[in-house]
């Protein structure tokens, strides 16, 4: 490559870069705020867990039971060739 193409290959690869970079910092406070609301609900779940004891909790394998999935089925027929 002739150094003329690639300095122009390196400039166009920083613009890239930094608009990647500036879009990012336009997002960081959106992102650290999400982060705290949802270390605030994990707190706010952790307590009222610890305050219902007698609550009935799940076993695995009863999640198990509610999570699988039915047999799978196809939601349209081929047509038969006769």
């Amino acid at each position: 490559m002739s150094n003329t193409g690639e300095t122009r290959w390196r400039k166009a690869v920083d613009q890239k870069n930094k608009a990647q970079h500036k879009l990012r910092e336009a997002f960081d406070p959106f992102f650290t705020a999400l982060h705290e609301g949802l270390k605030q609900l994990d707190k706010t779940v952790r307590h009222q867990e610890k305050q219902q004891p007698n609550r009935i909790r799940p076993t695995a394998s009863v999640l198990r039971q509610t999570v699988r999935p039915g047999p799978l089925r196809p939601h349209w027929r081929v047509a038969q060739r006769s």
